[in-house]
């Protein structure tokens, strides 16, 4: 049961961040960063990068389809879209199969 909800919350964190990246208007994705920071692209990216950090620390190798977004990738909205999309799905896959193994997720 517990469990179950784990992997709810976690798809509801990746739908919530596919609305946001939706929902950044075309102004403000194209923006420049602070000075000290990053922009809404590069922080999305950031959050799929993280990501494919920890699936690495739990496998050694990532999932087949789901790769770095390298610095000047972040722009391209589809992209992010996708790439948080799959690494999203990846992650709750890899949670789900820790569970079910009864081991503990990095």
């Amino acid at each position: 049961m517990l469990e179950q909800q784990l992997l709810e919350s976690w798809q509801i964190h990746v739908r919530i961040n596919l609305y946001l990246l939706e929902a950044i208007d075309p102004a403000a994705f194209a923006a420049p960063a602070p000075k000290k920071g990053r922009d809404f692209a590069q922080m999305l990216a950031h959050i799929h990068n993280v990501r494919l950090m920890w699936l690495q620390a739990a496998s050694k190798e990532l999932p087949e389809g789901v790769a770095k977004i390298e610095k000047g990738q972040e722009q391209d909205k589809v992209l992010l879209q996708q790439s948080l999309a799959a690494s999203g799905t990846a992650i709750g896959q890899m949670v789900a199969q820790r569970l079910a193994e009864g081991k503990r997720v990095p």
